[in-house]
């Protein structure tokens, strides 16, 4: 066994994007978190996200409320929404952007929802970056496209898209 030094990195909000896009019978809307937290590995490439359910915020007061009852994503019971890294498929980030395909899982509303998205990450000095959208459908994780205000209802995919800045924390050794 030999020891290995593996390099943290911890998410930075302010730069920091992750939204959702979607689409209802009469219009479009988007969703960003307000409220992010993560750690990565690059690495390893390995790391996590999450963010809280009630710093969601659409800038629609009316579609805020929805999204946090019980019948949606249900904020009470389930305050936060986590994303775990399984695998990364692709080379080791460094200092030129590459693509790379990213396999995880969504922790949503009390389920474990499989994804992949295609990304593009890159290691300059202290700072990861990795951005990326991919297509989720709102029924895996056991939520019925809601109707709003009687007439509109919501399509059941909604397009997640992030852009994540990630600074150096410091270091960890491991056994390899």
């Amino acid at each position: 066994m030999t020891d290995t030094v593996e390099r943290v990195f911890t998410l930075e909000s302010g730069p920091s994007t992750l939204a959702f896009d979607g689409l209802t019978t009469f219009h479009n809307f988007s969703v960003r978190a307000t409220v992010l937290a993560g750690e990565a590995i690059p690495g390893a490439m390995s790391g996590w996200v999450s963010m809280r359910v009630d710093g969601l915020r659409s800038g629609d007061s009316i579609l805020d409320r929805e999204m946090l009852k019980p019948s949606n994503l249900d904020a009470a019971r389930h305050p936060e929404i986590r994303l775990q890294v399984q695998r990364v498929d692709g080379q080791i980030p460094g200092e030129v952007e590459q693509a790379a395909r990213l396999t995880g899982q969504l922790h949503l509303r009390g389920r474990v929802v499989p994804v992949e998205s295609p990304v593009r990450h890159s290691l300059k000095g202290e700072r990861f970056q990795v951005s990326g959208s991919f297509p989720f459908d709102i029924r895996s994780a056991g939520i019925d496209p809601p109707t709003l205000m009687v007439v509109q209802r919501m399509k059941p995919v909604v397009q997640i898209r992030f852009s994540l800045v990630f600074l150096s924390a410091g270091s960890r050794t491991g056994r390899a």
